[in-house]
């Protein structure tokens, strides 16, 4: 062999790999055994020219497999919720809702950001898809997930509140063990606070799941998407 003086490196075959990272929920690794793509070497045999080529080729695949690839590829399975009382009406669990988009509300009744966001935006969302809910294509819950001032916020005054505000549509308190400082439905979601709230979509599988402030235009998009997509 010659020598790195004559133009031919000494670690002609040192083995590398690329990985392209195509999502968070989708990685592989294309491995080339025995080529270093940034050796000079192979910059001069294959040439500048026909390397653009096949990164281009690289990417194309890439780009194919995506397409193939589920989509709710990476995302979280729902789990079920745990509810001490349902309020408006009798309660469901979220194997029973499957082949349903579901909305799910994280709210405390004295939460500042619920009533002034989250809790107009479920009444809104009620009213925007009122044919997807009545055509069994969607759900809509709220969940009084509290963590501070459980004292104040009972259900007798969560019941009060439910009415005052006009609230329709199916409510869980969630369950609270003695000793634990969050609710079970709560710590099972891993949400930081309230509001947040979670999209499911009809596999179970959670789509969107935010704390706090949020777009609701790009949240909708999603529903429609999501509601379209099949089983």
């Amino acid at each position: 062999m010659k020598t790195f003086g004559e133009g031919i490196p000494r670690n002609l075959l040192r083995g590398a790999s690329t990985s392209i990272k195509l999502c968070p929920s989708l990685c592989f690794n294309y491995q080339i055994d025995d080529i270093n793509f940034e050796n000079a070497f192979y910059k001069q045999v294959i040439g500048k020219q026909k390397m653009r080529l096949f990164r281009v080729f690289i990417l194309a695949f890439c780009v194919l497999l995506l397409s193939y690839a589920p989509a709710n590829a990476g995302a979280r399975k729902a789990p079920d919720w745990l509810i001490s009382e349902w309020i408006n009406s009798s309660g469901v669990t979220l194997s029973e809702l499957k082949g349903k988009v579901v909305i799910i509300e994280f709210f405390q009744l004295w939460c500042p950001g619920c009533n002034k966001f989250t809790i107009p935006l479920m009444k809104q969302w009620n009213r925007t898809f009122k044919n997807q809910i009545e055509s069994g294509k969607l759900k809509i819950l709220s969940i009084h997930t509290v963590f501070e001032g459980r004292e104040h916020q009972t259900p007798e005054r969560l019941k009060s509140f439910v009415k005052e505000k006009d609230i329709h549509h199916l409510v869980g308190i969630d369950v609270h063990k003695k000793g634990e400082y969050l609710p079970e439905t709560m710590k099972r979601y891993r949400t930081r606070g309230t509001p947040e709230v979670a999209i499911i979509d009809k596999n179970g599988y959670i789509r969107f799941q935010i704390f706090g402030g949020f777009e609701p235009a790009i949240a909708e998009k999603l529903i429609r998407r999501l509601i379209k997509e099949p089983i």
